[in-house]
């Protein structure tokens, strides 16, 4: 499936139109309204009385998920950085032999070097380096767009009066400030709706507004033009002449404009508007990755948007973003103001003293959705290692997909926090991996279907990287399934299941049937394997056979479903129940490798937990010795070392049902970088000292785990709350089978909680720990059907779209 913005121009935006509608109606129940900057609440928003002086540490980022912006907000020199997803180096354009990174001749010499681990005999490393590493030539890196540059000329006086937020509720950044007795406010925003980037600036008197208006352009091979009131910035990169484009059009309430050579100047208006559209020759179709007519989609964009007035462009962003966001709602309680409103970085420096403030957990996970709603919406490629934000070049890591946790970070909350049209553009990516995804299995494996491994980029790269110690995961095309099945497990969509879920998960276990071999017990292994970044090469590590048993799985669960491949769903069930299980060592810890060799050693991945958070295979209720476990080799583990790596780990405690461990994780993660954490003033997450997005949604998934979680099937209420949370109340939260939740709790006991199901359903419902469901009832008290299935959990009957209010109890013992 490409991508909608590549459809043909013409119909592109009808498209986008009933893209609009479908998303307004999709789970129309679950919409909750989310206003908090009344009755005396704070607001959900970033704020500071400064302006922005470095990219990564203070400005604020904006995005329709295919355009990403960072709103500097400087009062005389304005900046504004942009984005757009497809700006790409590397590829078939930069290389004509380019093949996804494959090198040719894996594919005979796989069952030697499988044999060679198998029977313990010496590494044919030469063989491993010669064939089972990918060739990193023209691989490429994500690239900055350019800048729109606003220098300004103002009376003469101090400024006074100086603010800049982003509102999380409205997706809206302003500046406001004074001077002498002028005032001065803009307003920054991309629409979803009309594709573009829109910033305002007006004035409180007339004729106060001068300015020069213009492009700057990382990339050589670009020219700028000003054309009466429109910029070009129109190029190609150097080194795959990926074409690219952006228009800029500036219209005026008062004043004058005239275009001079490369910006246009502007004299004496009260109000200025700008309107960005931009775009690339690139198109995500194998194998050339290119063919979008670029020139054509920004005027077709920008013809649309300039018939419309700004107020008009301005409500149907809100109507569009808020429709997303304000299904979800979290109330800590005791996040009234008390006074007047710190600054963020103010409130950031309290917290990371220590100092308890519902509002800002809050803040941190509204901040992680609206991230995801501004960097991945459907026509977009999926949120990168920096969601769709980047200002470099030569960019950490690529800025690419990261297919060993990081990409799935980014979409661990998109389903259970009510944002599931957000998981489209992963999606669609996904089912674009599948062509070069067969390549690399035929070319590397000798196998059917189809894989990926640790690093993907925008041009199908699905070859191993080319380091052994990290480049050697196959199973990454089984990790990124997970998330494609969990996109029909939270919607119940069963053409959304046939048409693109099934055939990706087929595909994917078509590869490891053929792949996986036995080991000297006869059971099925992955073989040769590593541990993701934690070498050696070896077989049937626990995080393969995690990720393969999760796989295999799903994909039978989704064969029954639709009443498809019955021969290759018994394949399956037939090599599930051979698959080598995950072993115990002598210490009480959940075994990495085969053999018992771990040992207490801090490092950054978590991988063999993949089967106990996001995966299924281990928890608590239905696996208590795997979890002991997983605990005892969590604790050995130690403290996480990137944003991340904290938000892993927290949401590994809450699936052990350990909130106070899971929020103290967190906690370690949720602090300055100055102070010895993770995240900057903007509160951006970072790795390595430089921004990278996924721990942002890491710690949105953390709080989320800490509330509710059904990815065993079973649905646990308040599972892991902890005590730093004494009473509260959260709306909107989605559990598998489609059904809304909302639950509170005073005094740290749950009191009561909603469900409102979709479907007709026949769901497992576990109480939080310590208490007992004493009733379901529909909202006009008529009783459910339920019965004890295990001690605490309970079987219950719902009818669709009815809501059913469970009334939680304390339990004369733990049920847990």
């Amino acid at each position: 499936m490409q991508k909608l913005i590549w459809l043909p121009v013409l119909t592109m935006l009808a498209c986008f139109a009933g893209l609009l509608g479908a998303y307004a109606n999709d789970a129309a129940g679950s919409a909750v309204a989310a206003s908090n900057s009344s009755n005396g609440v704070l607001p959900l928003e970033l704020l500071a009385h400064t302006s922005a002086k470095r990219w990564m540490h203070n400005a604020y980022p904006i995005g329709n998920g295919r355009l990403g912006a960072m709103i500097f907000g400087r009062v005389a020199d304005d900046l504004v950085q942009f984005n757009e997803d497809s700006l790409w180096t590397g590829g078939p354009g930069a290389w004509s032999k380019y093949d996804g990174g494959n090198i040719i001749g894996g594919a005979a010499h796989i069952k030697a070097v499988q044999m060679a681990i198998r029977d313990h005999k010496p590494l044919p490393l030469e063989t491993l380096r010669k064939y089972f590493r990918g060739n990193m030539r023209a691989y490429g890196r994500y690239q900055a767009f350019g800048d729109i540059t606003i220098k300004s000329q103002y009376p003469t006086g101090n400024v006074s009066g100086y603010s800049r937020t982003l509102s999380l509720n409205s997706a809206l950044a302003h500046v406001h400030f004074n001077i002498g007795d002028v005032a001065f406010n803009r307003t920054y925003f991309c629409s979803y709706p009309d594709q573009v980037f829109i910033a305002r600036y007006t004035a409180s008197q007339p004729k106060a507004l001068t300015m020069a208006i213009g492009f700057d352009s990382p990339h050589r091979h670009c020219t700028i033009q000003a054309v009466g009131n429109r910029l070009l910035l129109t190029g190609e990169l150097s080194s795959n002449h990926m074409g690219f484009q952006a228009v800029l059009v500036v219209r005026l309430k008062g004043g004058s404009l005239k275009d001079v050579g490369r910006h246009i100047q502007v004299d004496g208006a009260t109000t200025v508007t700008l309107m960005l559209s931009a775009a690339t020759a690139y198109r995500d179709q194998y194998p050339s990755y290119t063919g979008n007519d670029f020139k054509i989609f920004n005027r077709t964009i920008i013809a649309k948007a300039a018939k419309q007035s700004y107020a008009t462009l301005l409500a149907d962003h809100e109507q569009d973003y808020r429709a997303l966001f304000d299904r979800c709602r979290l109330n800590l309680a005791g996040s009234a103001a008390p006074g007047p409103q710190l600054t963020t970085r103010q409130e950031f420096e309290a917290f990371t003293n220590g100092v308890s403030d519902p509002h800002f957990d809050e803040l941190i996970f509204q901040y992680g959705r609206y991230l995801l709603i501004s960097s991945s919406r459907a026509g977009s490629l999926p949120a990168n290692l920096q969601g769709v934000w980047n200002d470099s070049d030569h960019p950490p890591w690529t800025c690419d997909y990261h297919m060993d946790i990081n990409l799935q970070m980014n979409y661990w909350p998109v389903e259970a926090t009510n944002l599931s049209p957000c998981a489209v553009p992963l999606v669609d990516f996904v089912w674009a991996l599948q062509q070069p995804g067969h390549v690399t299995a035929e070319t590397v494996y000798g196998a059917g279907g189809w894989t990926c491994h640790t690093m993907v980029n925008a041009f199908g790269n699905t070859a191993p990287g080319w380091g052994l110690s990290w480049g050697l995961f196959p199973a990454a095309g089984a990790w990124i399934c997970q998330p494609i099945w969990e996109h029909y497990a939270y919607t119940l969509n069963k053409t959304y299941l046939a048409d693109q879920a099934y055939p990706i998960l087929k595909g994917a276990a078509q590869f490891w049937v053929d792949h996986l071999v036995r080991d000297a017990h006869g059971r099925f292994v992955s073989s040769p394997c590593i541990s993701p970044e934690w070498g050696p090469v070896s077989q049937g590590t626990a995080c393969d056979q995690e990720l393969i048993w999760n796989l295999f799985t799903h994909c039978i669960e989704a064969s029954r479903i639709l009443h498809k491949d019955k021969a290759f769903r018994a394949k399956l069930i037939a090599m599930l129940q051979q698959l080598a299980p995950l072993r115990i060592g002598k210490a009480g810890q959940l075994q990495e490798w085969r053999q018992d060799v771990d040992k207490p050693s801090a490092f950054r991945h978590l991988s063999p937990h993949v089967g106990l958070y996001a995966g299924s295979e281990i928890s608590p209720l239905t696996t208590p010795k795997l979890a002991a476990a997983a605990k005892k080799l969590l604790i050995w583990r130690g403290p996480g070392s990137t944003g991340w790596s904290c938000a892993w780990r927290a949401c590994c405690w809450a699936a052990l049902l350990d909130g106070n461990k899971a929020y103290q994780m967190y906690r370690s993660q949720i602090r300055l970088v100055s102070k010895g954490g993770y995240l900057f003033p903007n509160l951006f997450d970072t790795c390595n000292g430089t921004f990278q997005v996924d721990g942002n949604f890491g710690a949105t998934a953390t709080i989320t785990a800490m509330l509710l979680q059904s990815q065993t099937d079973i649905i646990q209420l308040l599972p892991a709350l902890p005590s730093a949370w004494p009473s509260g109340q959260v709306q909107g939260l989605v559990a598998k089978n489609a059904i809304t939740i909302s639950e509170s709790w005073s005094h740290g006991v749950g009191t009561q909680a909603t469900l409102t199901p979709q479907y007709d359903a026949v769901i497992e419902l576990a109480p939080p720990p310590g208490e007992r469901i004493e009733s379901i009832r529909t909202q006009k008290g008529k009783s459910s059907r339920w019965l004890y299935v295990s001690p605490g959990i309970i079987k219950a009957e719902l009818a669709a779209h009815q809501t059913y209010v469970v009334t939680l109890a304390v339990a004369a013992h733990a049920v847990h």
